[in-house]
């Protein structure tokens, strides 16, 4: 097991050395890691070990059987998917270099389980590029139904299914033993085996740290909160007749911290055919933009998985689910934002929000 750790390790510092546009990138990426390189599972392995009663990187079980059914059921899943996106979104250059980003780190991440693990890398591979379309998928139909009653609860239950699906095959699980998604303040999750416990379905929910800030935020800054949304979206919505700040103090349109996300929507409002347009923009364009940052807390989960099993197993922070929101610190605190429009920086997912006025106006 060290000998694969060390072998791993080599191979992930000669990746970021390949993939870095710097020799200080490379360092800066290998130190502290980042959605892309997928080094986190290797790092919190390498701090935590398998010290606990189960192995945090590798969970319950080995899987080194090539399951062709599988196989084919993933790559069925992921090429059908991705065609039906490329089709809608070809013309969305920024949405699609997301999801190129997404499906190597999913990817990446895979094989490192594999080699370290003993599991299937075919296998792997497999369900990480099909989790990871599965989950742009999501992301666009969100924003594209944001207003239509339920639909965005329903395609985050996607989105999450489809994670966690990935999830389950990193830790040796059933595919679908395990299922769940962001939802309020934390993970809503359920659990459909027998194993370890006395019931055939097991409810558990873990705190979201960061999402609990950001609304005790939003809370202390008067931002009225949207109790409708909020059960419609599976997030905490907040919105304000001034532009809310974000951490730097910047006014902007929407800032989104975890789960929980702030918008504008000003008191005075245009009329006549002025007042359609805003109401697209501040109603549905802006707040299905917040959303899809939301939902990349369940996205960093994935490279970061270690850190959530641990987590489980430990005496003091068994009720949190800390590690999409450390991964999304990390990649800020490495510098790899960058400025992907005129309200805010950061480096996640955009064009969704100029799709939906593309379509509508």
């Amino acid at each position: 097991m060290q000998r694969s750790r060390l072998a791993s390790l080599t191979g992930l510092i000669a990746l970021a050395g390949i993939l870095a546009p710097t020799p200080t990138h490379a360092v800066r990426w290998f130190v502290a890691p980042t959605f892309i390189d997928g080094t986190p599972g290797i790092a919190v392995r390498g701090i935590f070990g398998a010290t606990q009663s189960r192995d945090v990187f590798c969970g319950e079980s080995r899987n080194s059987e090539r399951n062709y059914k599988t196989i084919l059921m993933a790559s069925a899943v992921g090429v059908g998917t991705f065609a039906y996106l490329h089709d809608r979104t070809r013309h969305m250059d920024r949405f699609n270099d997301d999801l190129a980003v997404t499906t190597t780190a999913f990817t990446i991440t895979g094989l490192v389980n594999s080699r370290i693990c003993g599991n299937d890398w075919l296998q792997q591979t497999s369900l990480a590029v099909s989790s990871s379309v599965v989950s742009s998928l999501a992301d666009y139909e969100r924003a594209l139904h944001y207003t239509e009653g339920i639909s965005p609860l329903l395609w985050s239950a996607v989105q999450g299914s489809s994670l966690s699906v990935f999830e389950n095959a990193l830790l040796g699980r059933g595919l679908f033993s395990n299922l769940g998604m962001d939802l309020g303040p934390g993970f809503a999750s359920v659990r459909f085996d027998k194993k370890n416990s006395e019931s055939p379905i097991d409810f558990d929910f873990k705190w979201r740290l960061g999402t609990l800030l950001g609304t005790i935020n939003y809370a202390a800054h008067g931002y009225h909160f949207e109790v409708e949304e909020s059960l419609k979206t599976g997030s905490l919505v907040f919105t304000s007749h001034e532009p809310p700040s974000n951490i730097e103090g910047e006014e902007v349109l929407g800032y989104t911290v975890g789960n929980a996300y702030a918008v504008y929507r000003p008191a005075s409002r245009a009329t006549g055919s002025a007042q359609y347009r805003e109401d697209v923009i501040y109603n549905w364009a802006i707040p299905a933009h917040e959303r899809t940052h939301a939902g990349q807390v369940q996205k960093m989960d994935i490279p970061f998985y270690p850190l959530n099993e641990w987590a489980v197993e430990s005496k003091w922070f068994s009720f949190l689910r800390p590690g999409g929101e450390l991964g999304l610190l990390l990649v800020a605190a490495a510098g790899l934002n960058q400025e992907h429009d005129d309200r805010r920086q950061e480096w996640l997912p955009v064009s969704l929000e100029e799709e939906i006025e593309r379509q509508t106006f």
